[in-house]
């Protein structure tokens, strides 16, 4: 933790709005998903300064290969490519790239990762030059809504029938009694728990309970969260966020507070309110907060864009997978496999598992339909 301070400062000079990226955010992620995975964290320092940085953890491949990959699951986002724009940002990933060149792990699997970025296209760009072996995946774009101009603007520029279905459900949910948004981005470390136990409570009244995936039938994972949403807090960073009704909280919604942006984290509801749509009416309600004030600039939905959530979005960002060979021969090897089996296997999986496949995040947004 000696690095915290010099991680964190890289972090809030780079365009990654994310605050699990912060440093005490990734060293929470590893404790409780890979305690005892290695762990390498590449650096390039500039005059004092960290101007790059990329935290990798040992994973395995097919149960069997050992990969570098980022610190990140379907449960939360961690670590990220962390880049300073205003330096060299050529000579700085070069310096990275040769780097991983000096690690043991014969091949790099850099899973969600946005592809159209800056700094992810100059860190391709970076392994082209230096001549190594490289697959670029996109698995699934995410929506995006930039809130810096007007509600009613943002209202009128949806579909007639959207704006429709909207209004019919604003309208059924106050005849019902829900109210909202209720917000608290306060809560001293007591309310929090309180708060956030009452949400996922709504999460486990979902279908999530009943195939026993929600966070309080999952071990250790009301732990994981409680503390992540503890240090979010201390942090600035958390929005904790109700659709309330005269029987409890309908739904809620964990959202991330960074750098003007507004992160759409986990979203849940109580099944009893679905003829609401209650995900997508508290959403709707956070939206039109968000474009009241200055303050916020977008909103980041984080998981892959449903059919569902589509109307909402005002752009997207492709994600997926970064797939690199550093400098062996057996990773070369590997990533040619990779590259040739990996069509059949995935269409393979998802003919078989279709459901499987989705990210925990994609499940979330399917849910609130």
């Amino acid at each position: 933790m000696e690095a915290s301070p010099a991680w964190d400062d890289l972090w809030q000079r780079s365009p990654i709005t994310l605050p699990t990226a912060r440093a005490e955010l990734v060293a929470h992620w590893l404790e409780q998903f890979a305690p005892r995975a290695r762990l390498q964290c590449l650096a390039v320092e500039h005059q004092g300064q960290l101007v790059a940085a990329l935290p990798l953890i040992e994973q395995r491949l097919g149960r069997v290969f050992r990969v570098g990959g980022l610190p990140r699951n379907d449960w939360s986002p961690g670590g990220e490519l962390l880049l300073d724009p205003a330096t060299d940002v050529q000579q700085a990933l070069e310096i990275l790239v040769r780097g991983m060149r000096e690690l043991a792990w014969p091949m790099l699997w850099l899973n969600e990762v946005e592809l159209d970025a800056a700094h992810s296209q100059a860190l391709l760009a970076a392994f082209d030059r230096a001549g190594m072996t490289v697959d670029v995946y996109p698995r699934f774009d995410v929506g995006w809504v930039e809130t810096t101009g007007c509600w009613t603007d943002y209202e009128m520029s949806r579909s007639k029938n959207f704006r429709r279905r909207m209004n019919r459900l604003c309208k059924s949910s106050k005849r019902d009694g829900l109210t909202g948004p209720a917000i608290h981005d306060h809560a001293s470390p007591e309310e929090l728990d309180r708060l956030l136990r009452r949400a996922f409570e709504v999460e486990d009244r979902s279908w999530k309970g009943r195939n026993r995936s929600s966070v309080l039938q999952t071990p250790g994972m009301y732990d994981f969260y409680f503390r992540q949403a503890k240090i979010l807090a201390e942090l600035g960073h958390l929005q904790l966020s109700f659709l309330e009704s005269p029987q409890g909280a309908a739904a809620f919604e964990y959202g991330l507070i960074a750098k003007n942006v507004y992160h759409s984290f986990k979203v849940g509801y109580d099944d009893q309110f679905a003829k609401h749509s209650p995900g997508r009416l508290l959403l709707s309600l956070i939206l039109e907060r968000l474009f009241q004030s200055t303050q916020w600039q977008a909103v980041d939905f984080m998981g892959p864009l449903e059919p569902s959530m589509s109307s909402f979005v005002t752009s997207s960002r492709t994600f997926g997978r970064i797939v690199v060979a550093p400098r062996s021969m057996v990773g070369r090897t590997l990533l040619r496999c990779y590259k040739t089996c990996w069509p059949t296997i995935r269409k393979l999986r998802e003919s078989i598992r279709p459901d499987r496949i989705l990210s925990g995040t994609a499940r979330r947004h399917r849910a609130n339909a």
